[in-house]
């Protein structure tokens, strides 16, 4: 699996490597994850406030989560929670 990982937020390496290791989890759990894009970015210059978006490719359309918080660990979790939802219905069917 190839996960390209691109940080405009200038985060940490700590948070890099996190999110890495949930994607890969995900991966170990569900064989059909292909690849991963990762794309961190700040809302806007002032705020604190940070976006994930994550694109999984899968066979078929391609699984796209799009989430907003100022916590960056919560808002890797919740891409976490919202991906192993997503592979799941797709392994189910």
């Amino acid at each position: 699996m190839k996960i390209v990982l691109n940080n405009k937020a200038d985060l940490s390496n700590k948070y890099a490597r996190y999110v890495k290791w949930k994607t890969y989890k995900l991966q170990e759990k569900f064989s059909s994850l292909h690849y991963a894009n990762i794309y961190f970015k700040k809302a806007n210059n002032q705020s604190r406030e940070y976006i994930l978006t994550v694109e999984l490719g899968v066979t078929g359309p391609d699984i796209v989560i799009r989430k907003k918080s100022d916590n960056v660990k919560k808002l890797i979790n919740n891409y976490y929670k919202i991906a192993h939802k997503e592979l799941a219905k797709l392994s189910n069917k």
